[in-house]
């Protein structure tokens, strides 16, 4: 490899380092132990980034394809890595 393929490399890899260290994946997922029933959390499943928690499902919304939104059941993180994952407690406002 060459000094000028190098150094390309080099910017590359520091740009993905810059871009991450901006906006960082959370990587902690809240214990089940510690959900709270009735809260909303922010996290990451196939369908949404938010979910309310209803002491066995996290219960959110999909988009369907006529334009509807449908309520959709999804169980906590499993070992398989299926399921919401929350990272964070969304706040009540009340």
């Amino acid at each position: 490899m060459n000094a000028e393929a190098r150094q390309r490399l080099q910017k590359a890899v520091q740009a993905k380092v810059d871009r991450l260290s901006k906006n960082p994946r959370p990587h902690n997922v809240v214990p089940l132990e510690e959900l709270e029933r009735g809260a909303w959390y922010l996290g990451d499943s196939w369908c949404s980034h938010v979910a309310v928690w209803d002491g066995e499902f996290f219960v959110t919304l999909k988009a369907t394809s006529n334009g509807y939104a449908q309520a959709v059941e999804i169980g906590y993180v499993g070992i398989g890595g299926t399921g919401f994952k929350p990272y964070k407690r969304i706040p009540n406002p009340r």
